[in-house]
Parts: structure tokens; C-alpha cells; sequence
């Protein structure tokens, strides 16, 4: 049982070359984590943290947003990944509290910004996440206006 566990569970589904067929095994495991969720009961704090790298295989799902609103409740830190941002329905953001952005297209960060940062700093975002080199991100945190330029390989400063 994975709630009980104390070490770190990876559940592959690149088992297959079969895209439907991943798309519905990541559908799967993720309902069960879900279901689970509630059985297992709120939380006082985190206890375990979900990452799911490839997530546009299951980023359609109206399942993701809503997990993504309630997990925290029941000690679950959801971590989604994606090469793309417009893989995610829009109301997954408003769950979000913390991103992560690295370097993306036009088209990707146009969609991140928009969902993401207000409005007056959307263009001057969109043009440093096009421009961001390689092992830089920004991350941007509830409660938190600016967003922070990281280096993946060492010193943060804040970004104006």
C-alpha cells in the first residue's frame, strides 16, 4: 500500500510504446490514488509527495485539477511535469501554489504566463522564460509577487 510506505514508490508506465494504452494506465493509477486519498483521511501535514513526470499523459483528465485541490488536505504534495504547458487545462493552474519554470517556446510560455502571472508582467516574464539558458528556471511561489531566477546548478536571486 502505497500511503503506508515509507520509501519512495515509481509506477512506470513507458512499459509499453502503446500511447492509449499508457494514457489509460496513468488514468488508472491516478483515480486509485485519489480514491485512496480519502480513505486514508486528512492529514495535520504533508506525509507523502506525488511526482508525475510525462504528465501530459494524463493532463486532460479532469481528475488532475481536482486532486490537485484537495491533496494537500490529506498530506499529498502533487508535483506535475510536462515538456509543454498548454498540455494542462487551465483550471489546473489555479490549484497550483508553486512553479518551476524552465526555458520554454513562445507558444508554451505565452500559455504558462497567462495562467500564472499578472498581467502587467506578462510580457517582460514571456520574453526572460524564451531567453532563460540552460539550468536556469524561474520559480514562482504562493503568496509571492516576483518570481526568483534559479540557477539549477547553484545561487537563486530575485528577478524584477
Amino acid at each position: 500500500r502505497l500511503w503506508e510506505s515509507e520509501g519512495p514508490t515509481i509506477v512506470r508506465i513507458h512499459g509499453t510504446a502503446n500511447d492509449a494504452l499508457q494514457k489509460a494506465f496513468a488514468a488508472l493509477v491516478l483515480y486509485r490514488l485519489y480514491k485512496d486519498m480519502f480513505r486514508r483521511g486528512p492529514q495535520t501535514r504533508l506525509t507523502h509527495c506525488i511526482f508525475f513526470d510525462e504528465a501530459h499523459r494524463a493532463a486532460r483528465l479532469s481528475l488532475l485539477p481536482t486532486m490537485a485541490k484537495e491533496c494537500r488536505k490529506y498530506g499529498i504534495s502533487l508535483v506535475v511535469a510536462s515538456q509543454e504547458a498548454r498540455d494542462f487545462h487551465p483550471s489546473l493552474f489555479s490549484a497550483i501554489a508553486n512553479y518551476l519554470i524552465l526555458k520554454l517556446n513562445e507558444s508554451d510560455a505565452k500559455a504558462l504566463v497567462t495562467n500564472v502571472i499578472r498581467s502587467n508582467r506578462q510580457k517582460n516574464s514571456i520574453d526572460h522564460i524564451k531567453g532563460m539558458e540552460r539550468f536556469h528556471a524561474y520559480y514562482l511561489q504562493e503568496g509571492h509577487q516576483l518570481p526568483v531566477h534559479v540557477s539549477l546548478q547553484g545561487q537563486c536571486q530575485p528577478h524584477t
